[in-house]
């Protein structure tokens, strides 16, 4: 079983087993082996839940950096957030992020073509100027918009 990228041992396969025997050695009745087994069954998903919260916390932590830096460059010329404080200086606005994600052709490869490639196939049809974002500003920009893909 996986859970967040990470390999989880099945309770059932490791842990069990020699406890069933050892309760069955031990002369237990069938109906308290069936309680142990769900305990342990019920503590084993326990643990595989407590794995994983980190992964949901590190995405919501990977979002919240994007939605700032949207904030912080994109917003100059996008309605990058609904609650922006402030207006985008570009006049007209350019695509509001909320219409850029409602396209069908934009895809998380298709974002990172974009905007890692300034003077690609994809920039080459687009009035957005040739600049370079970071690779890591790009790939928190890019799970911000998935995000609001998400939330659709």
């Amino acid at each position: 079983m996986t859970a967040g990228g990470r390999v989880l041992v099945s309770p059932p396969n490791c842990v069990v087993k020699p406890m069933l025997e050892h309760v069955r050695a031990a002369g237990a009745r069938p109906r308290f082996e069936e309680a142990v087994k769900r305990s342990i069954v019920a503590l084993g998903l326990s643990f595989a839940l407590v794995g994983l919260a980190p992964g949901r916390a590190e995405e919501a932590g990977a979002v919240a950096g994007g939605r700032a830096i949207a904030l912080k460059i994109c917003a100059n010329c996008h309605l990058a957030v609904e609650d922006q404080a402030q207006a985008p200086t570009l006049q007209p606005p350019a695509a509001s992020f909320a219409e850029i994600v409602a396209r069908p052709n934009v895809t998380e490869k298709f974002l990172r073509d974009f905007l890692r490639k300034p003077h690609g196939e994809a920039r080459s049809v687009s009035a957005m100027p040739a600049f370079l974002m970071p690779g890591r500003e790009v790939d928190a920009v890019i799970g911000y918009l998935m995000s609001l893909k998400a939330g659709k």
